[in-house]
């Protein structure tokens, strides 16, 4: 969402609609601590970033929907397949890197790894998991954009 974000702004300053933005911005900042406040109630200090997370993907697609008159041809069948598939390998692969670090936690645990040592494992563990299990998700619901980004590289790499 926060990436997404900063790549949809300066297309609102493009077009001479710098008012756009900001209003979404401030409105974001309320609706951010009034969610925070919510989430922490029932679920801690894990609301926190859940609330940001949530208010960042609604900020990026209600500034993507602003911007759809602004540029002909924006969204349609294919960006909305595009960022659908995106939305369920997302998904998906949050739910088993989620479901993943929490058996090793207890595995490490067990095994009489804890503290740092287990946090960190659990964390590079997850973050390559994620990684990997994201791009073979992507991979196989051909995601347009892994491709731009294999190709991307490719020719990055034969440029050297």
């Amino acid at each position: 969402g926060h990436s997404l974000t900063r790549v949809l702004t300066p297309a609102f300053y493009a077009a001479g609609k710098p008012s756009i933005p900001v209003r979404v911005a401030m409105v974001s900042v309320v609706f951010n601590v009034l969610l925070s406040v919510a989430r922490m109630t029932r679920l801690g200090v894990v609301g926190l970033p859940l609330a940001t997370s949530l208010v960042a993907l609604s900020s990026a697609g209600w500034l993507g929907w602003k911007l759809r008159p602004l540029v002909p041809g924006l969204g349609g069948r294919i960006m909305a397949s595009s960022i659908i598939r995106s939305l369920v390998a997302s998904v998906l692969m949050g739910g088993v890197v989620w479901v993943l670090a929490g058996r090793a936690e207890v595995w490490l645990a067990v095994s009489g790894y804890g503290g740092k040592f287990a946090e960190a494992v659990v964390t590079g563990g997850g973050l390559v998991a994620g990684i990997g299990l994201f791009a073979a998700l992507a991979w196989v619901m051909k995601i347009p954009e892994l491709h731009d980004f294999l190709d991307l590289v490719k020719r990055k790499v034969v440029k050297r």
